[in-house]
């Protein structure tokens, strides 16, 4: 049960970051908002966490290759790949949360044994 609620959320604040890439052409705001969003999955959630990476950042280069295809504007190669650059800070975020998480609960285990 909580496992399918973080994979909406994560669906949910991927597609949320797309939305602010689509309607302000930002792509260093959607980078910041994905950056954000999977370092709180990954420090709520810290297990195998590189599917809230994938699941979270999956989104901008779905719809950037689609609206190329579909639309069938002259593009070429440079702007078929660039939207997967995104993936970077999106699994980036989601393995910053887990560490900062993992040597949290490791900083409070010590602290507790010294006690």
């Amino acid at each position: 049960m909580q496992e399918s609620l973080f994979y909406g959320l994560s669906v949910v604040l991927g597609l949320t970051s797309e939305f602010v890439e689509v309607n302000y052409s930002s792509f260093l705001g959607s980078s910041l908002l994905l950056l954000i969003f999977t370092f709180l999955l990954g420090f709520s959630n810290s297990e195998m966490v590189w599917r809230w990476g994938l699941v979270a950042g999956v989104w901008i280069p779905i719809f950037n290759v689609l609206k190329l295809v579909l639309i069938l504007e002259n593009y070429n190669l440079v702007s078929l790949f660039a939207p997967f650059l995104v993936l970077i800070p999106s699994f980036a975020g989601a393995y910053m949360g887990a560490v900062l998480k993992d040597s949290s609960s490791n900083t409070n285990k010590k602290n507790i044994k010294r006690r």
